[in-house]
């Protein structure tokens, strides 16, 4: 069979990571210094007592000792303390000796954060940002809440603040405040912050684009072990924006986000191998890189590997694999896989010939743009009855990406 198409698959830049909570606890706090000024004794003793119960009761909390946690730090956060409000609010959030429950973690924040509490006014916001089981989303609280926590330099919160910003959530949308808030958090380390900076400059959102900027934000985050900054760099060092091009850095950054199993990654890596970009070319360490990109859904790996399978490169030549390997692309919408199937069961090449399901592939394939099925197409047309290009018609029509790709016909 002669395949036409060798369209190599890459996917953008920009990439932006998901909401976040502190999922903090606070240090054991210190036995304060003996002060002046009379006390009672009864009022003495009261403290004592509830800075005892606190102390015990975060310490069994560390150890993972949750009934005794909540024994002890319940009646303390009734008495109004906001340490022991957060931590009984993380407690309800995350089902630790309590059964889970939002509503009551949402309140236990909700009072340690009107008293000022960092962590529980950034899970607050945090926790209203999605629905869950009794809590219904609310973008405006959430943003409120986050905005408090941000505004006294919470790095988490301040992220989420820029996420609200850049989604117009709760938030009139506005990138440059977006922006604003990421840096604030990057300047402080927060690895999600440094990414979606460096791709706020890589996309021009918020600020004049400027991929060197861009790469510089990505490397702070990569260094960082961020599989998403690891491989938007090592497509920056493959392109050469905003840095020299470099092929065996790019290879470098796609090898470690590949480690940690980024899809796009695993494929980069694959055509690294493939190319002999940046390693020594190996089609058949290409193929493994492939496979392992397929097996996470990847359409370009699996149209990829249909290739190297109907071609005999890097692994036996199989044209049943190659079939398998275009069908699972091709039933994601690549066009280049519903292009080649349609060639395979043109020819008989690992499928029964049939030349009214060639017809319906190579139609769909031309519909969503590729010129090559189109030419395809008018080839094959010449060759069929008024009944099969009406059936071929049918099944084309009748298809939805996701959706399996039929293999009978009515004919």
């Amino acid at each position: 069979m002669n395949i036409k198409s060798r369209e190599w698959v890459r996917i953008p830049l920009l990439t932006l990571a998901p909401f976040v909570l502190s999922g903090c606890l606070s240090s054991l706090p210190e036995i304060p210094s003996v002060g002046s000024g009379a006390k009672s004794q009864d009022a003495e003793s009261s403290q004592t007592g509830t800075a005892g119960n606190l102390d015990m009761g975060l310490a069994a909390l560390f150890q993972e000792n949750y009934i005794e946690a909540r024994s002890l730090l319940a009646p303390v956060a009734e008495a109004g303390n906001a340490e022991a409000q957060y931590h009984l609010g993380t407690m309800f959030q995350f089902g630790q000796g309590v059964a889970q429950d939002y509503r009551q973690a949402a309140e236990w924040y909700r009072r340690a954060a009107e008293q000022g509490n960092i962590f529980a006014q950034t899970d607050l916001g945090s926790l209203y940002s999605e629905d869950r089981p009794g809590l219904a989303r609310d973008d405006i609280l959430a943003a409120e809440w986050t905005q408090r926590a941000a505004e006294q330099g919470n790095r988490i919160a301040q992220y989420n603040l820029g996420l609200f910003y850049a989604n117009g959530r709760g938030v009139p949308q506005n990138d440059t405040l977006a922006v604003e808030w990421y840096r604030r958090a990057a300047e402080q380390g927060d690895p999600s912050a440094q990414l979606n900076l460096g791709a706020m400059y890589a996309s021009g959102r918020g600020e004049p684009q400027n991929y060197a900027q861009a790469a510089e934000w990505y490397t702070l985050a990569a260094n960082q072990g961020d599989h998403i900054a690891q491989k938007n760099l090592g497509l920056m060092y493959l392109s050469g924006d905003g840095v020299p091009k470099n092929e065996a850095l790019a290879y470098t950054w796609f090898r470690r986000s590949a480690d940690q199993g980024n899809m796009t990654s695993l494929l980069e890596v694959g055509l690294a191998h493939y190319y002999g970009r940046g390693v020594d070319q190996d089609k058949a360490t290409a193929a493994e890189w492939f496979k392992r990109a397929a097996a996470k859904g990847s359409d370009g790996a699996q149209y990829n590997l249909g290739l190297m399978y109907t071609n005999g490169e890097g692994v036996l030549q199989d044209y049943a694999q190659a079939v398998r390997f275009y069908r699972s692309a091709a039933e994601q919408g690549n066009t280049n896989a519903l292009n080649n199937l349609g060639g395979a069961y043109r020819e008989g090449k690992g499928v029964p010939q049939n030349s009214v399901l060639a017809y319906a592939l190579y139609n769909l394939a031309a519909a969503r743009g590729n010129e090559l099925a189109a030419g395809n197409r008018r080839q094959l047309l010449s060759q069929m009855t008024p009944a099969q290009v009406q059936e071929g018609q049918r099944l084309a029509a009748g298809w939805r990406e996701g959706q399996p790709l039929p293999r009978h016909t009515r004919l």
